[in-house]
C-alpha cells in the first residue's frame, strides 16, 4: 500500500492533455478498468513504459509526462470519473501486483515523499 497506487491509476485512466477546464482530458473515462487490469500483457506494457523498460505507445508517453504532476497535485485535475477508477485500480494492485508498486516506488518516489503524503488515502481505499 504505497504511493504506486496512485500512479498506475493515472496510468491506466490514460490521462494525456488538459482541458480548458483545468482537468485532464476525459476521452479515456470509458476505459474498461477491469478489461486492463485482467490483462497481464496490457498492464505490463503501461508499467515497462512507464518505469522506463520497455517502448512507449503514445498515449502511454503522454501519461508518463504527465504523472509527476497527477502525483504532486494528488490528481487535482483527474476527472470524478477517473478518481473513482483510480480507486479500482488501487485495490487492484494493492491485493494483486504488489510488485509494480515497488518498480514504480523506484522511479517516481525514490525518496519516499509521496508514500508519506498519500498514507492515509490508502488506508481508506483499501479498508
Amino acid at each position: 500500500m504505497h504511493f504506486t497506487s496512485i500512479i498506475v491509476p493515472v496510468l491506466i485512466i490514460g490521462v494525456v492533455a488538459v482541458t480548458a477546464q483545468n482537468l485532464y482530458d476525459s476521452k479515456y473515462d470509458g476505459i474498461d478498468i477491469e478489461m486492463v487490469l485482467s490483462n497481464q500483457r496490457l498492464l505490463d506494457n503501461y508499467i515497462k513504459c512507464l518505469t522506463g523498460e520497455g517502448p512507449c505507445a503514445p498515449d502511454s508517453e503522454l501519461l508518463k509526462r504527465v504523472l509527476p504532476e497527477a502525483l504532486e497535485t494528488k490528481c487535482a485535475k483527474c476527472t470524478p470519473i477517473q478518481l473513482e477508477k483510480t480507486k479500482k485500480v488501487i485495490r487492484f494492485l494493492a491485493k494483486e501486483r504488489p510488485e509494480y508498486w515497488e518498480k514504480l516506488k523506484k522511479v517516481y518516489d525514490p525518496e519516499g515523499k509521496f508514500e508519506k503524503q498519500y498514507s492515509e488515502y490508502l488506508k481508506e481505499i483499501l479498508a
